[in-house]
């Protein structure tokens, strides 16, 4: 299906990437153990390898995946988004084919990290009078793949060519251009089949995969919290998109508290209903941003803590950042002097997060019982103490 590739790595002086000058480095052969050792730009050619090799299957077999997503997108929504596997096993692919079943698997047990692919049908503005079909007449998608370039997220297409093969056709996808074609994205997501649907509902605005805390108190365990008192993020306004189309903003919330002021540096603290584990970088996301809601102020009662006091006095720090798959770098590590929070007695903490981009907003030291807004470039949002 794909041709063997080799790239000429090159030393990368960007924080953990390894130094390899003038060694071959055969993508085909990398594994998720060896490929952690690798650098940026080898982990990005590893991880379109292994994508435009899903994406090659999918446009093969498009007719009959496009016609299972008609069915299973029951909001028809016009930028869906599905495990990869879900895709494939319910429209039956080989499974002799091994590298497609290497690639499938190609993103699991990352240094302890779980990736997954994942396919996100963007239907174009007038789906209805295409009918699936291009304004070339062709009834093959774009298939869109994630890049860096200067730091910057950009989605690049691919296309079959009259040979049957993946080759690259638009150096950079945009809506002006490429908005009239069915682009089918395939990316990195933290759902497997057992999760199914990335999202499905008409706005594609929340994942069922997520651990999202609900308006109810839910702290992502099904659980109901027996407390009364509750901190959330109620109104927020996302000013800026930190990635290029047709990609959507992961707003994303990772936060702890400490019940005094702490007597020794590390990472994290006790965990809140916004955050349940300290070693994810991804943890919950507070919602997909579409494109067009950028600038915003909308509601979103995003519960981040609940306690049983109305005066306790915990101190909360945490992030809002865009959150990006593997390989974005880890940020907010413990070695890094500007990205820790300082407490009065010098102490500090961090919150790693992964992303390729600064975050949104870090703030710490908030007493739990009082509210709060904030203003910035990036982000604009209140918390509100009550019921």
């Amino acid at each position: 299906m794909c041709a063997l590739v080799l790239v000429t790595a090159y030393s990368c002086s960007k924080e953990g990437d390894a130094e390899s000058d003038n060694v071959d480095f055969n993508i085909s052969q990398q594994t998720a153990e060896s490929i952690v050792k690798a650098t940026t730009k080898q982990k990005l050619e590893y991880k379109t390898y292994h994508l435009k090799i899903i994406g090659h299957w999918v446009s093969n077999h498009y007719q009959e995946v496009q016609s299972f997503i008609d069915k299973v997108n029951t909001g028809n929504s016009d930028y869906f988004s599905v495990s990869a596997n879900y895709v494939l096993n319910n429209v039956k692919y080989d499974e002799s084919d091994q590298n497609l079943t290497k690639s499938l698997t190609a993103f699991e047990n990352l240094d302890g990290e779980y990736w997954y692919p994942t396919l996100t049908f963007v239907s174009p503005k007038n789906r209805i009078d295409l009918l699936h079909k291009s304004s070339d007449n062709s009834d093959k998608p774009i298939i869109g793949i994630e890049d860096v370039e200067d730091g910057e997220q950009i989605y690049r297409g691919y296309t079959e060519n009259e040979i049957n093969e993946l080759e690259l056709h638009y150096e950079q996808l945009s809506e002006e251009e490429h908005s009239d074609r069915e682009i089918v994205v395939v990316e990195l997501g933290q759902c497997g089949e057992q999760d199914s649907f990335i999202s499905d509902a008409p706005d594609d605005e929340f994942s069922q995969c997520d651990l999202n805390a609900s308006d109810t108190g839910n702290d992502g365990t099904g659980n109901t919290q027996p407390s009364t008192w509750r901190l959330r993020i109620d109104r927020m306004t996302v000013k800026q998109h930190k990635e290029n189309w047709p990609g959507r903003s992961e707003v994303h919330f990772k936060g702890f508290k400490l019940s005094q002021l702490p007597t020794s540096s590390g990472y994290c603290g006790d965990n809140i209903v916004g955050t349940l584990n300290c070693q994810n970088p991804d943890v919950k996301r507070i919602s997909r941003i579409k494109r067009r809601h950028i600038g915003d102020d909308r509601q979103y009662r995003y519960l981040m803590k609940e306690d049983n006091s109305s005066n306790n006095s915990d101190f909360i720090f945490y992030r809002i950042f865009e959150s990006d798959s593997w390989p974005a770098p880890i940020r907010g590590k413990v070695t890094d002097p500007d990205a820790v929070f300082y407490f009065p007695n010098g102490e500090y903490r961090a919150i790693e997060y992964r992303s390729w981009q600064d975050d949104y907003d870090n703030p710490y030291g908030l007493p739990f019982a009082n509210n709060f807004s904030t203003d910035t470039n990036a982000i604009k949002y209140n918390l509100t103490r009550g019921y």
